[in-house]
C-alpha cells in the first residue's frame, strides 16, 4: 500500500483523492463502505503521516526540475525579430531570445513504459492487428470489409506490416509489435468567471478499444505537457529590445507568429527526448503484464484538434487563401463539398511538406531575421501567401525526416468542432432566424416542441432547455440531440415550399449525422456515407441559395446581445471607443458555407475507411479528460496551478498503480471494460423484478374503471395470452382454447412493477440495456412484426406503448401443477400510415399512430421475450391532438393523443 503504511490509511486517502472535489451521494456511500468494512481499524489511522504521504504521492523522486514519473519543468526559448538587419555572424541575426521559465511536460516513453508494462487495461490492449469481413447470407453477394476500432484499420495494418518486414535490431529475437499513440490538445478554461486557463496536451494508444478511451472512467487519455501560451508581457519585451519597433503599434502579424513559434518549441522539447527517437526508431523492450517480453516500436497515428489548432500544428494561415491543412484547395471552393469538382480537388491538390516548401520558408525566416522585414511585408508575402504558408520550422519535421507520414496526413476530422458545434449548429441557428421573421410566436411554439420531447435512452437525447432558442449554455451533445428530434419540431412551422424544403434539409443532415457517427461500418454503409456527403452538400447549397433569400434574416435578440456585450467589453478594456450602444440593433446575417468545417465534412468516408470509425479519433476524447484537468484545479491554491495540477495527476496515477496491485476481492478486473452498467445479468434478454408488494385485483381494477375504453376486454384479453403462453411453454400439445378454460392466475391477483429493462446486442456487438419506465417517457418499445408479407401496410416492426409491467402466478390442472411466473406488459400499438419504405430511399421520417380504440387490436398483452428494444417515438406536433382515438381514459393524456408520431430512427 506505500506510502500508505496499511490498508485502512489506503482507503480512506485514495476516497479523499477521488476525482470527483464536490462529493456526491455514491462518494458518502463508499465512505460508508470503508467505515463499516470488516478490514477497517481506526487505530490504523493514528499517527499516519498524511501530509508527508500526500506530498509523496504528488512528487515521489522530485530533485532539481524533474517532479516524478516522467514529468519534467523547462525552458522554452524563442526568437523574437529585431526588425533590423543583421549580418549571419550576429547573435541577433537569430532575433533576440525570449524565456518561458515552466514548461511542464512528461516523458513519452516513460508513460509507454508504465501504460504497456504495468497498466490493467495492457491486458486487453490490441498487439496484433487482423481484419474483419461480414459475410452475407446470400452466396451471390460479395463479402464486406468491417472498419471498427483503429487497430483493425488498413493504416495500422499497413504499419504493421512494414514493421515486420524490415530488418530485426541486432541480436534481437522478441516479437515486434506497433505501440500506436493519438495525440489531442485543446486550450481550457479553469473557471466559469476569471481568467483561469490551460492547454493540456494529451496521449493515448490505438492498441485500446475505443470504447475504453471514450469513458472517462477508464483513465485512458493521458496528460503529457502544458502548452505555454504568449504571456502579455511579449509587448513591453519588444519595445524594450527591438528599437525599430518603439512606438509603434502592436503588429498582430507579428505576434501570431511568436504564438507559432512556442507551441512548436514546446513540441520540440517533447520529441528531441532521446528516448522518444529510440522508441520510434528501435524499438523500447517492455514486459507486458501477460508476461511477454516485447519489442515495441512507438508510432504516431492521429493529432485531433479543432480547426485553429490545426493550422497551428501544420503552420498554415488561419482562413488564408488555402485555408485546409492537408489541401490546398481555395478559400472560395470550400462551399463546393461533395459535387465533383471537389472531389477531383481533394485527390489532386494535396499539401505535402516537400523540400521545396522547406526551401521557402528557410527563404522568408532569413528576410525576416537577418533583413530587417516584418512578418507581412510584400516580400514575404509573395514568398508564403500563394499556398498559405507561415515562417515558421514545423516541429513535427522529424516525421518526414524517417519516411512516416507526414503531419499534414495525420490531422484527422472532427466531427464534434465541424459538425455538431460547426455546420449544424450553424444550420440550427440559421432556421431560429428564418422563424424570427415569421412572428415570434413561431419562436414560442419551436421552445414548446422541445420542451415536450421525451428523453431516450442513458446516454441519448436529455431533456431540453425551456428556451432553446436562446441557445444558451449549449454544448455538443446539446446541438446533437437537437438535431435527432428537429423534422418534428421544425415541421410545418414554415408554410409552403420552403417550409417542405427545410424539412428535407433536416432529414439530409440527420441522415447524414447517422452515418458518419456509425462505431462500425461495413463496405455498404461507407457507401451509403459517401452518397449522404454528396445528397447533405447539394441540399445545403440549395438551401443557401434558393431558400434562405426568400427571408430577410437578421440576428436574433440573443445573439444581439452578446455583441453587444462583447462592445462593451472592448471599450472596457481600452481595444475600442465604441460604445455597447453603438453596436447597433440586430444586423443583417446570411448562411455561410464557405468555411473550412463545411469542406471537412466531405472527408469522412475516406477517412474512415482508411483509420476506422469517426468515434475512435474523436476531439470529445481529450474534451471528456478536460473535466479531469476542471477537478484537479479545483483543489489547488491557484497559485502555481500547473505544478500543482500536474502533483494531482501523479497521486491519480500512483493510486491507480496501487489498486490495480490488490488481489482481485479488492479491485474489480472487470469494472474498467464493462460494455455498458447493465443492472443484472447482462446474458438475459430482459430483466422484470418479481415483487409481490403491489398486487392488484383485476377483476375489480376492471369494474371500478368500467368506463375506461382502454379496459375493454381485459380479462379476456389477459387469459388468451397467458393460455397461449403455457401452451407454447409445454411440452403437451393442447388447444389453446380449451386450455383457458381450465387455467388459473392464483388469488385472482396479478403483481405490478414500474420499470422492465430489456437486453440486446446492438449493431456493433455489444450489450446493451434499454430501462423501460411506464411512469416516464422511456415507455415506447419496437418488436417484430406479424404481418402477412405483400400486404399493403406490411411493417417488418410493430411499436407499442407500454402501460403497465405485471407478473402473474399461473396454474393449469395438466400443463402447470405448480404456479409458473409469468411476466407480460399491457401496451397499447401503433399502426403505419405509410407502406414501408427502404430506410436510405426515404426523404423523410416514418409516422405511426396508435390503433383507434374501436379495433380489438388497440390493447393487447404483450410477452417482454418479444420486445426487441426501446424506441423514440416523437409527437408530430404539426397535425396537433386528437381525442377520436380513444375517449377519457387513464391511458390517454387528458388534452388527448396526438395525431401521429414519427419514428426517431437517428436515435
Amino acid at each position: 500500500f506505500g506510502p500508505y503504511p496499511n490498508r485502512t490509511s489506503w482507503e480512506l486517502g485514495s476516497w479523499f483523492h477521488s476525482v470527483s472535489p464536490e462529493k456526491s451521494q455514491n462518494d458518502f456511500n463508499r465512505l460508508l463502505g470503508i467505515l463499516l468494512s470488516p478490514t477497517y481499524s481506526r487505530e490504523d489511522l493514528v499517527g499516519v503521516p498524511w501530509t508527508s504521504i500526500n506530498r509523496q504521492l504528488a512528487f515521489h523522486g522530485e530533485t532539481g526540475n524533474l517532479l516524478g514519473r516522467g514529468w519534467k519543468c523547462s525552458e522554452v526559448t524563442i526568437r523574437v525579430p529585431t526588425g533590423e538587419q543583421h549580418p549571419a555572424s550576429s547573435p541577433l541575426a537569430e532575433g533576440v531570445p525570449f524565456v518561458l521559465p515552466e514548461f511542464y511536460h512528461r516523458s513519452i516513453p516513460a508513460l509507454m513504459d508504465t501504460i504497456f508494462g504495468t497498466d490493467l487495461a495492457s491486458e486487453r490492449f490490441q498487439h496484433i492487428p487482423f481484419e474483419q469481413y461480414w459475410a452475407p447470407h446470400n452466396p451471390s453477394w460479395p463479402r464486406e470489409t468491417v472498419l471498427t476500432e483503429f487497430f483493425s484499420s488498413p493504416t495500422f495494418l499497413r504499419a504493421h506490416d512494414e514493421l515486420q518486414q524490415s530488418p530485426p535490431e541486432p541480436n534481437c529475437t522478441l516479437p515486434r509489435v506497433i505501440a500506436g499513440m493519438f495525440m489531442t490538445s485543446d486550450s481550457m478554461r479553469l473557471t466559469s468567471f476569471g481568467h483561469a486557463s490551460l492547454w493540456p496536451g494529451y496521449v493515448g494508444w490505438v492498441n485500446q478499444t475505443m470504447y475504453e478511451r471514450l469513458q472517462l472512467s477508464s483513465s485512458a487519455t493521458h496528460p503529457i505537457c502544458y502548452f505555454l501560451k504568449l504571456p502579455d508581457i511579449i509587448h513591453q519585451f519588444m519595445r524594450d529590445k527591438c528599437k525599430k519597433r518603439r512606438g509603434k503599434k502592436k503588429n498582430d502579424a507579428l505576434v501570431t507568429h511568436l504564438r507559432h513559434e512556442l507551441f512548436h518549441a514546446c513540441l520540440r522539447i517533447l520529441f528531441e527526448d532521446p528516448d522518444f527517437r529510440q522508441a520510434y526508431l528501435n524499438g523500447r523492450v517492455i514486459k507486458g503484464r501477460d508476461g511477454v517480453t516485447r519489442r515495441h516500436y512507438l508510432r504516431l497515428f492521429s493529432y485531433s484538434a479543432d480547426y485553429p489548432e490545426k493550422t497551428l500544428i501544420s503552420l498554415i494561415r488561419n482562413m488564408g487563401g488555402s485555408p485546409m491543412p492537408q489541401n490546398l484547395v481555395t478559400k472560395d471552393k470550400l462551399h463546393l463539398m461533395g459535387t465533383v469538382t471537389d472531389m477531383l480537388m481533394r485527390a489532386k491538390n494535396l499539401r505535402e511538406n516537400t523540400p521545396e516548401r522547406v526551401k521557402t520558408i528557410l527563404e522568408a525566416r532569413k528576410l525576416l531575421y537577418k533583413k530587417g522585414y516584418v512578418v507581412n511585408s510584400k516580400k514575404i508575402e509573395g514568398l508564403l501567401k500563394p499556398e498559405s504558408w507561415v515562417p515558421s520550422i514545423n516541429a513535427f519535421s522529424w516525421l518526414n525526416d524517417i519516411k512516416s507520414p507526414s503531419i499534414l496526413r495525420l490531422l484527422t476530422p472532427d466531427i464534434m468542432h465541424e459538425w455538431e458545434l460547426g455546420v449544424w449548429k450553424a444550420i440550427f441557428v440559421h432556421l431560429i432566424r428564418i422563424l424570427h421573421t415569421q412572428g415570434y410566436d413561431a419562436v414560442i411554439e419551436l421552445c414548446r416542441r422541445y420542451r415536450e420531447c421525451d428523453p431516450f435512452g442513458t446516454d441519448g437525447i436529455r431533456r431540453f432547455p425551456e428556451n432553446i432558442a436562446e441557445l444558451s449554455h449549449m454544448t455538443a451533445q446539446d446541438f446533437e440531440d437537437a438535431l435527432l428530434v428537429s423534422v418534428p419540431c421544425f415541421d410545418r412551422l414554415i408554410n409552403g415550399p420552403a417550409g417542405e424544403f427545410i424539412r428535407l434539409l433536416l432529414f439530409r443532415a440527420g441522415e447524414w449525422h447517422v452515418l458518419v457517427k456509425l462505431k462500425m461500418h461495413t463496405t455498404s454503409t461507407l457507401c451509403l456515407l459517401h452518397n449522404a456527403t454528396i445528397r447533405l452538400g447539394m441540399v445545403c447549397r440549395q438551401f443557401r441559395d434558393e431558400i434562405c433569400p426568400q427571408f430577410a434574416t437578421v440576428e436574433t435578440p440573443s445573439e444581439t446581445r452578446k455583441r453587444q456585450r462583447n462592445a462593451q467589453r472592448a471599450q472596457t478594456d481600452g481595444q475600442t471607443t465604441a460604445t455597447a450602444s453603438a453596436a447597433g440593433a440586430a444586423r443583417p446575417k446570411t448562411l455561410n458555407l464557405n468555411t473550412p468545417k463545411f469542406w471537412g465534412l466531405g472527408e469522412y468516408p475516406e477517412r474512415i475507411a482508411n483509420v476506422g470509425v469517426s468515434g475512435s479519433y474523436s476531439t470529445r476524447i481529450g474534451e471528456s479528460a478536460h473535466r479531469i484537468q476542471k477537478a484537479h484545479y479545483s483543489r489547488t491554491s491557484q497559485k502555481d496551478a500547473t505544478k500543482q495540477i500536474v502533483g494531482k495527476v501523479n497521486q491519480q496515477e500512483t493510486l491507480r498503480e496501487i489498486s490495480q496491485s490488490q488481489p482481485q476481492k479488492q479491485y474489480d478486473r472487470t469494472a474498467i471494460h464493462d460494455e455498458e452498467k447493465i443492472i443484472g445479468d447482462p446474458t438475459l434478454h430482459h430483466i422484470i423484478s418479481h415483487d409481490d408488494s403491489k398486487p392488484l385485483s383485476y377483476g375489480k381494477w376492471q369494474r371500478d374503471n368500467s368506463t375506461d375504453q382502454g379496459l375493454h376486454g381485459f380479462l379476456t384479453k389477459l387469459v388468451d395470452h397467458l393460455a397461449y403462453r403455457l401452451t407454447r411453454k409445454s411440452a403437451v400439445t393442447l388447444d389453446v382454447d380449451t386450455v383457458k378454460f381450465d387455467l388459473s392466475i392464483q388469488r385472482e391477483r396479478i403483481f405490478e412493477t414500474a420499470t422492465a429493462r430489456i437486453n440486446y446486442t446492438s449493431y456493433d456487438v455489444r450489450r446493451r440495456q434499454d430501462t423501460i419506465n411506464v411512469n416516464s417517457g422511456k415507455r415506447d418499445i419496437m418488436a417484430l412484426s406479424h404481418d402477412v408479407p405483400g400486404a399493403q401496410l406490411a411493417h417488418p416492426f410493430r411499436f407499442a406503448r407500454v402501460h403497465r409491467v405485471f407478473h402473474a402466478y399461473v396454474t393449469h390442472p395438466i400443463l402447470s401443477l405448480e404456479p409458473t411466473c409469468f411476466e407480460f406488459l399491457f401496451v397499447r400499438w401503433f399502426e403505419a400510415l405509410e407502406p414501408p419504405q427502404l430506410s436510405w430511399e426515404r426523404s423523410d421520417l416514418e409516422r405511426v399512430r396508435f390503433v383507434p380504440v374501436a379495433s380489438d387490436e388497440a390493447f393487447g398483452f404483450l410477452d417482454p421475450g418479444q420486445v426487441l428494444r426501446a424506441c423514440h417515438l416523437i409527437p408530430c406536433f404539426a397535425d396537433g391532438r386528437t381525442k377520436d382515438y380513444l375517449g377519457p381514459s387513464m391511458f390517454r393524456d387528458q388534452d388527448g393523443d396526438y395525431v401521429s408520431y414519427y419514428v426517431g430512427q437517428y436515435v
